[in-house]
């Protein structure tokens, strides 16, 4: 018997269920790719956070300075190489050895290299427009991280006058910060103005706030994960935040945040 051969119409038909059936599925790949990378990217913050910490159990219970009141710089330089890629000069005065990074000889070396694996979020870095660079030319050319610690519990006061005002001592010290399950510790971040502006990137505010360390506003907290960030909090764990809840926690700068019990980025009350 010979074989009927498919007509026009049936072809058409089986290729029209084979575009139905991709148009469902991707949707599905595409999320459970994405659920991967923010997994990928949590376990980075657990890494990073847990890091912070046994720096500070080392040292009294300050968090390494990723800021400082003065142009000091062993705080400048080693705040920007934090997470690698780290010289000798400066090595100690970083992350990279509580996260068994490599050290090199001198700065020129190192910035031929890239960050450490774990700064680098599965789905992106901190210059989303220069994805593949390890530098970013719109802040001082400084590592392409993908994260950024919360001005508010690492910004070191170098001022003895605000050695015992209670605004100073906000600063830092994590043996001392209240709740810190609610305390933003590191975070997802980007370059200038955040996902969450209507404009990809302005140039002309908040670059200067979004060092490679130091965040204080949601607009530099990156919405790269289904609409949300990673954050991780001064106890270790890690969370996913949607877009409206990274809203909600407004600026750290503002006084009347600073004294809310819940506040995302303060630690008032002791």
């Amino acid at each position: 018997m010979k074989k009927k051969p498919f007509t026009l119409i049936e072809l058409l038909v089986v290729i029209a269920i084979i575009a139905i059936l991709a148009a469902i599925l991707m949707p599905a790949l595409s999320s459970a790719r994405e659920r991967a990378k923010t997994s990928g990217c949590t376990n980075n913050l657990k890494n990073v956070a847990f890091a912070m910490l046994r720096y500070a159990d080392d040292y009294n219970g300050r968090a390494k300075s990723c800021g400082a009141s003065n142009n000091d710089w062993t705080t400048k330089n080693s705040s920007i190489y934090m997470l690698g890629p780290s010289y000798q000069a400066i090595n100690r005065f970083t992350l990279v050895p509580y996260l068994g990074g490599p050290v090199y000889e001198t700065l020129e070396e190192a910035k031929k290299h890239d960050i450490l694996k774990v700064a680098l979020c599965p789905s992106g870095r901190r210059d989303y427009l220069n994805p593949n660079s390890i530098t970013t030319p719109l802040d001082s050319d400084t590592p392409n991280n993908s994260y950024t610690f919360s001005t508010y519990q690492t910004f070191h006061d170098l001022t003895p006058a605000n050695d015992t005002d209670s605004g100073g001592r906000r600063y830092q010290i994590l043996s001392k910060v209240w709740q810190p399950a609610t305390r933003g510790l590191v975070m997802d971040s980007v370059l200038g103005h955040s996902e969450l502006s209507a404009t990809p990137l302005d140039t002309t505010k908040h670059v200067g706030n979004s060092r490679a360390f130091g965040i204080y506003r949601y607009e530099n907290i990156a919405t790269r994960h289904n609409g949300g960030a990673n954050a991780a909090f001064c106890d270790g764990h890690v969370e996913w935040l949607s877009d409206a809840k990274i809203r909600a926690t407004g600026s750290g700068s503002n006084t009347f945040n600073k004294n809310r019990g819940n506040n995302f980025w303060h630690n008032a009350q002791w």
